[in-house]
């Protein structure tokens, strides 16, 4: 039988070996970033629209709180989270997705280009919501007010970092260490690149505490 030119078992058969097709997409991780960016939703919705102050101005009478609260602040607090295991995922498949592409053939060179592209437009996205058009940017501002001749908000949090200047940063500065370990085979390295990155990763870890701390000095100084 055919439709439209075509064998109808030949249709059948087609469609049987594309469902047989292994996919090239992790559906775990795809899966645990849909629920990362459902939990943040939820998060950034509950800080929106609840006035939490009081809690804030005194967070001792935490302990006097009902146990049903104190849960409830929990589970709030634990999507909070839930940004930073989105950010983890998302360069973890970035890795893997730069990965499969050389051993495919692509040339790390062009890969490099791509990612430092990508993390760029990212940068400048975030800085146009940060400081342009997001609720505390200059048409947020304005639109709150009414003043439209005050322009402090586009430069007064620029030097602020937010979660897509968090990802472009990362997509960049892991672009750039990507290729370096896959030069001369090195993607086949698995062990090597693994304790390279085990150890940039410490080491991160490690002078995070001291930069946030010269930062807050400093902001403090200042003010």
């Amino acid at each position: 039988m055919y439709i439209f030119g075509v064998s109808l078992n030949e249709s059948v058969i087609h469609s049987e070996l594309e469902k047989s097709k292994p996919t090239t997409r992790l559906v775990s991780f795809d899966i645990l970033r849909g629920l990362a960016l459902i939990f943040m939703v939820s998060f950034h919705v509950f800080m929106k629209t609840y006035d939490y102050t009081w809690i804030m101005n005194e967070p001792e009478i935490i302990a006097d709180m009902p146990i049903i609260l104190i849960i409830f602040a929990a589970i709030v607090g634990y999507l909070s989270m839930w940004i930073s295991f989105f950010i983890l995922l998302s360069g973890t498949v970035n890795s893997y997705v730069m990965s499969k592409k050389v051993l495919n053939g692509f040339k790390p060179s062009s890969l490099l280009h791509k990612q430092i592209l990508n993390g760029v437009l990212i940068l400048v996205f975030g800085r146009l919501q940060e400081n342009v058009i997001g609720y505390f940017g200059y048409l947020g501002y304005s639109l709150k007010t009414g003043i439209w001749t005050n322009f402090m908000t586009l430069y007064t949090s620029f030097w602020t970092i937010r979660a897509l200047d968090v990802i472009g940063w990362c997509i960049i500065l892991n672009a750039i260490v990507y290729y370096l370990l896959m030069l001369k085979g090195g993607s086949r390295q698995y062990l090597r690149n693994v304790i390279i990155y085990l150890v940039l990763g410490a080491g991160i870890l490690a002078v995070t505490p001291i930069i946030k701390t010269w930062g807050i000095s400093n902001s403090t100084n200042r003010t």
